[in-house]
């Protein structure tokens, strides 16, 4: 709480110029407070995951306070709770503005996680092996994050184009999160005490037909477990860094074909250290000290050279420099992996008759690599065509084409050649060392993110009213790409979605709206191996809301109810007994009714009472007869047992001036 009275102070110190003329200050805004309460069958994280839905009496308050061009805004929500948050923010309209801010955010992964260590929540976990095998006996525990964060920030201007702007904030993070460090068959909690502070500070000058501005910004992040140690076998965790960020922008409208020229550019470091013997003595290299460098620079010109017709040609240029230490692992050098990437293109933009746009655009890519064996260059060629149209008001229809060509060049393993091949030399070269094919061939492989491949996609999309109270939406997207030479299963993509929509609402004195969705999408991909995948969604969303504002000219209801579910699977071919295909793949189901009543007691004073029942469902086979100790693993249940079903009543107060 004293980050709360040290921003009341501030807002205090904000309100002064105000209270000088206080008779005519105006004061207007909102206190509510509400009590609740809450009942879960079943106590999952989910129902709270990134919230506080605990019972108990909470409230939010909007004060707005204004004097000619002085003003003041305090806003809370959710006071008292785990997910509160206060904002003060205020100025002097042409001259400077100020905000003080300050909030919390849970994130509530799993409660009554298990685990037969000892010491959670430290850096030092000892196991008690006369209970691994009893579950029932482990120390029972809670995977949640909570997340602090305070800060201010000012921009100061009086009155002319130039302007100053600087702030900072500070951000804890505490709790558990799920890990498994290098022997993923056994699950632990790590423990989270993170620290960061940031600042930044810059300037410029502000026009309406020139922007020209320079920022630096710094963080510093600390962990305060760089490792955990359990039972001697160190794992790390996140090391702690510091980072800096200068940057820049420019942006230009002369006084010709209706231009705007823009130019952005920056330029970051990233800093760490880490004693690596710390965690594992056999590495042969002692310390690592990391440094990653990016530089951006980005410059654009639109541009209207005739009246139907717009343009826009840009470049972007990226520089990621890796100066990390390469670390020997049994005498094996790791490469830090850094690149370029150039990209040049134009965008077009050209109105038709009957309301129609063309859209065209082209773009190519230049990326070269250090530190991936696979492909050690790429050039990219992506082109796009579309058409929009409103001739009907009640109609909108829009096409899009898009292509992809992407060649590159290999490196050849050393053993081999070490040369560097085209893609004509690189298909022929894999026709004859059929080594290749091999996965966890020594000779290397090339991965599909990387590799030569041609991409088509089309989407289509239209909107139609059939009446002013009735609507229609359907959308379809198909995607295709082709992986050339991949070696590491994936050779092939194709994706298709389908999504259909439509609304209908009716106005009279109950004002009624009815929705449905639905979406189909599948992907096939296809393998190098013995077997094809495909999986597919389907997404089912539907509602309906019934309001009545004024059954008196006190009285008013609300009823209201939502469902959305996903039906997952996956199917390989050929059918075979090695393959198992999967019929519930991250299907989850979620309902949501709501009922409300609002009474207006007084003119400024109004009561809310309401019912809010939810209902969650999660279903996939990979966690079906899930155990703590399974097939030599050993689990803490970390995200299982999500379903809930939940009743909330509630009441609020609200008192408006």
């Amino acid at each position: 709480m004293k980050k709360i009275a040290l921003m009341m102070l501030a807002a205090t110190f904000i309100l002064c110029p105000l209270t000088l003329w206080a008779e005519e200050v105006e004061i207007h805004g909102s206190i509510d407070s509400e009590v609740r309460g809450v009942h879960v069958n079943n106590d999952s994280a989910k129902f709270e995951e990134y919230r506080d839905m605990s019972g108990g009496l909470s409230g939010d308050a909007e004060i707005n306070v204004s004097k000619e061009s002085n003003y003041l805004d305090i806003i809370a929500e959710n006071i008292a709770r785990d997910d509160q948050s206060y904002l003060f923010r205020g100025g002097r309209y042409g001259n400077y503005k100020i905000s003080v801010f300050y909030d919390e955010i849970p994130h509530n992964l799993t409660y009554d996680a298990r685990s037969y260590y000892t010491g959670i929540g430290s850096g030092n976990l000892k196991a008690n092996s006369e209970i691994a095998d009893a579950p029932k006996l482990w120390t029972v525990f809670d995977y949640t994050k909570k997340r602090e964060k305070a800060g201010a920030d000012a921009e100061l201007y009086f009155k002319t184009p130039f302007y100053i702007e600087f702030g900072g904030k500070n951000e804890k993070s505490n709790g558990l999160y799920p890990y498994s460090g290098f022997r993923p068959t056994e699950e632990f909690p790590a423990p989270i005490d993170w620290q960061e502070e940031s600042a930044f500070i810059g300037g410029g000058y502000r026009t309406q037909s020139l922007l020209v501005s320079l920022r630096g910004d710094f963080s510093e992040f600390e962990n305060k477990n760089d490792t955990v140690s359990r039972d001697g076998t160190i794992t790390s965790l996140a090391p702690d860094n510091d980072y800096w960020k200068m940057s820049g922008k420019l942006t230009w409208k002369p006084d010709f074909l209706s231009s705007v020229l823009s130019l952005r550019a920056s330029n970051s470091r990233m800093e760490n250290d880490l004693n690596l013997l710390e965690f594992d003595p056999s590495l042969e290299t002692e310390n690592f000290e990391g440094e990653v460098l990016n530089t951006h620079i980005n410059a654009a010109w639109n541009f209207t050279p005739a009246n139907p017709l717009d343009i826009k040609i840009y470049t972007k240029y990226h520089d990621r420099d890796n100066k990390s230490q390469e670390v020997t692992f049994d005498s094996v050098d790791s490469t830090p992996y850094s690149y370029t990437k150039c990209a040049t293109g134009f965008d077009t933009i050209l109105a038709l008759p009957a309301r129609t746009s063309m859209d065209a655009g082209y773009s190519y890519t230049d990326t070269e690599r250090e530190g991936r064996s696979d492909n050690d260059k790429t050039k990219d060629h992506l082109a796009f065509l579309q058409f929009r149209n409103r001739y009907w008001d009640r109609v909108q229809f829009r096409a899009r084409y898009e292509f992809l060509n992407r060649d590159g060049s290999y490196t050849v393993p050393e053993g081999n050649d070490n040369t560097t091949m085209n893609e004509e030399d690189l298909e022929e070269y894999f026709e004859l060392d059929g080594s290749l094919l091999d996965p966890y061939s020594s000779t290397g492989a090339i991965m599909y993110d990387v590799a030569p491949q041609q991409k088509n996609s089309i989407e289509l999309e239209t909107e139609f009213y059939l009446m002013d109270q009735l609507g229609c939406g359907l959308e379809y997207a198909w995607l295709d790409t082709d992986y050339e030479n991949t070696v590491y299963g994936l050779t092939g993509v194709t994706h298709h979605e389908v999504y259909l929509s439509s609304y209908y609402g009716y106005n009279t004195f109950l004002y009624s709206t009815i929705y449905f969705g639905y979406e189909y999408d599948e992907t096939d991909l296809e393998s190098m191996y013995e077997w094809d995948e495909t999986t597919s969604f389907d997404t089912w969303a539907y509602g309906i809301l019934f309001d009545i504002p004024q059954v008196t000219d006190e009285l008013g209801f609300e009823i209201s109810w939502n469902h959305i579910f996903v039906d997952g699977k996956a199917e390989f071919s050929p059918d075979s007994g090695d393959y198992e295909n999967l019929y519930n793949v991250e299907d989850f189901s979620r309902q949501e009714f709501e009922a409300k009543c609002f009474y207006t007691l007084a003119d400024n004073i109004f009561l809310t009472t309401g019912y809010l029942f939810e209902k969650y469902e999660f279903k996939d086979d990979q966690w079906e007869g899930y155990t703590y100790l399974s097939s030599g693993a050993t689990l803490t249940g970390a995200y299982a047992g999500e379903d809930y079903e939940a009743h909330i009543v509630y009441l609020t107060a609200s008192f408006r001036f």
